[in-house]
């Protein structure tokens, strides 16, 4: 029985390994991502700027994705107005990119999509998912 359990957690570890590794074919659709929206938001204290973030959703793909939207100001200082302000420019977001390796702010590797707004607005959609704090870093590092 410990056998069958040893492998089964070295068959299931190995699955992750190669699940992790795999290269998204495609990007999230925008449609995709204005029908989910972003539910937070986070501030690059040192910029005063905000990004709309939507943290490890599959976006009607094979992979969860940190999808963020930026730069924004808030007049109001809060959350609940930059997340407000990010749905509303998403229907204007055009994807850029097909999937591209990059890398986030820790050097791991990721698959990245980009997305051209209008007036200097951007996204990006990071595969594997990363905590939504590390956004601003990952969006402000990414190299292609």
């Amino acid at each position: 029985m410990k056998k069958l359990l040893l492998a089964s957690v070295a068959i299931l570890a190995a699955q992750a390994g190669f699940a992790a590794s795999q290269e998204p074919t495609s990007c999230p659709t925008v449609a995709s991502i204005q029908n989910i929206g972003v539910s937070s938001a986070w501030q690059d204290t040192e910029k005063g700027t905000w990004v709309g973030v939507e943290w490890k959703n599959s976006f009607n793909t094979d992979f969860d994705w940190t999808f963020g939207i930026g730069e924004f100001y808030s007049d109001k200082g809060d959350a609940k107005d930059v997340i407000e302000q990010a749905n509303k420019a998403l229907p204007n977001l055009t994807a850029a990119s097909a999937p591209m390796k990059g890398r986030d702010e820790k050097g791991n590797l990721v698959w990245v999509c980009y997305y051209s707004g209008v007036r200097g607005i951007y996204g990006m959609a990071i595969t594997p998912a990363i905590q939504p704090q590390f956004i601003i870093k990952t969006m402000k590092s990414i190299r292609r």
